[in-house]
């Protein structure tokens, strides 16, 4: 052999030598998009070509951007100090074939802000690669289910509701030949967990409404719920004789029910509220529980939403995933009242809670979870009962007043001005410890006990 091809020998040999010690790789993530549902765990698989060992690799996972950390593994443990808030204690890196270059990032209970790209990121000590991966998260809401509201237009209103949806349901109805019929209106709203919920609703004026169903389909996954109403041949006829002689006994009994439910009602209402006033504490806000971009009044009756956090200590009773604090005064027993000026602010959360409400973690905000509430979000005043529901308010209120009856189990909300009842929660407290809650949900909002 010339030495020649000695030498090429020998620098061939030398750059495989280079190449295997320095350790190429690509990284590789799954091929399409990973569906997962709402409330599910999701499992990002990603792994090397050649199969090389990671286990003394830097394994980062993020969103948009480098720093935007979703879980990092590097000096052979987990980094859970650099970690996004929202994904604190929600992520494992299953590490069982780091030496085979295979990682899989499992992120629990997924909501629809965890949706979106997500990007896989090997570095050795020479080189680095990346994958990206698309999370699509899903709900497939409740079965709808038909609400009969009032005659309407020479018809029957109806209303067909559903709620848990994601993203907004493609929804309609149809006839028994499942042609589409022009719905009367359409509404849907998001709630604190960017769930869908909502109505469509219907006018039935005539026979040939007599059978028809209301459709709620996923955009992504086209699972959907189909519900069906029926009404026997002469719900639209003229009014029989029969009919008409109770129409007319109606109409002279209105003469008496009108004045009569008038006085019922005030004397309800009265009955109601204002007595609940007179059991009015005074309500001061709890400066250690307010999220860092929450600030506090000195006399601790305002807080306001800043656009930067507040350097806080970092103590286990403050909220830190939801923009919440609570009042300082616990009660496991009587009745309390106080009122929350609400009218310069575009959306809160005010109500009572459980003293075991969640701080450092996602918070569910239904009486299941020990919290009767009242919101006021997107323009849209809901009770957050399970699932949740919107409430037709005439007139905004300025004051929000909230009644606790420990004894009756209830908690009352109404209109502090108007006196007009806005919504009740009934539940059984048994012993619980409970406080005043006040959330908002952007800068500048603004709230007050008065």
């Amino acid at each position: 052999m010339s030495l020649q091809m000695c030498l090429v020998a020998v620098l061939l040999s030398m750059k495989l030598l280079c190449a295997f010690a320095i350790g190429t790789f690509t990284a590789v993530g799954p091929k399409g998009a990973i569906f997962v549902s709402y409330g599910e765990d999701a499992v990002l698989p990603c792994h090397l070509i050649p199969p090389l060992s990671a286990q003394k690799m830097a394994v980062r996972w993020f969103r948009s951007q480098y720093h935007s950390v979703v879980h990092l593994y590097r000096d052979g443990k987990d980094q859970e100090g650099v970690q996004m808030p929202q994904f604190q204690q929600r992520t494992v890196l299953r590490k069982h074939d780091l030496t085979s270059g295979r990682v899989e990032l499992k992120i629990r209970s997924v909501t629809p802000s965890d949706a979106g790209s997500y990007t896989c990121f090997f570095q050795s000590l020479w080189f680095y690669d990346s994958a990206q991966l698309e999370l699509v998260v899903t709900g497939f809401g409740s079965i709808p289910h038909i609400h009969i509201d009032h005659y309407d237009d020479g018809g029957i209103r109806v209303a067909c509701k559903s709620s848990g949806w994601y993203p907004e349901p493609e929804a309609m109805w149809q006839d028994v030949n499942k042609k589409s019929l022009p719905p009367l209106s359409e509404t849907w709203a998001a709630d604190e967990d960017g769930l869908f919920y909502g109505a469509i609703n219907i006018v039935m004026k005539s026979k040939s409404h007599q059978n028809v169903s209301c459709l709620m389909r996923n955009r992504l996954t086209q699972q959907e719920h189909v519900v069906h109403i029926s009404t026997a041949d002469d719900f639209f006829s003229p009014a029989s004789s029969l009919m008409m002689v109770l129409m007319v006994g109606v109409i002279a009994l209105m003469g008496v029910l009108v004045p009569l439910t008038y006085f019922v009602w005030k004397y309800s209402k009265d009955n109601e509220i204002i007595p609940a006033k007179r059991n009015r504490v005074e309500v001061l806000m709890d400066h250690n529980t307010a999220h860092p971009e929450l600030h506090i009044s000195n006399d601790s009756k305002t807080v306001t939403c800043g656009a930067r956090q507040t350097d806080l200590p970092d103590y286990p009773e403050r909220f830190d995933t939801r923009l919440c604090v609570l009042g300082s005064e616990r009660y496991s027993s009587g009745k309390h009242y106080w009122e929350i000026e609400v009218d310069n602010s575009p959306g809160w959360t005010v109500g009572v809670v459980q003293s075991t409400i969640e701080r450092k973690e996602r918070i569910e905000l239904s009486p299941n979870e020990g919290k009767w509430l009242l919101q006021l979000k997107g323009g849209i005043y809901t009770a957050l009962t399970s699932p949740p529901t919107p409430l037709a308010i005439k007139k905004k209120p300025k004051k929000i007043g909230v009644y606790l009856d420990y004894e009756s189990s209830k908690v009352l909300f109404f209109n502090a001005e108007t006196l007009d009842n806005i919504y009740t929660c009934w539940h059984s407290f048994s012993g619980q410890k409970l406080y005043p809650f006040f959330s908002l949900w952007s800068s500048g909002d603004k709230i007050t006990v008065c």
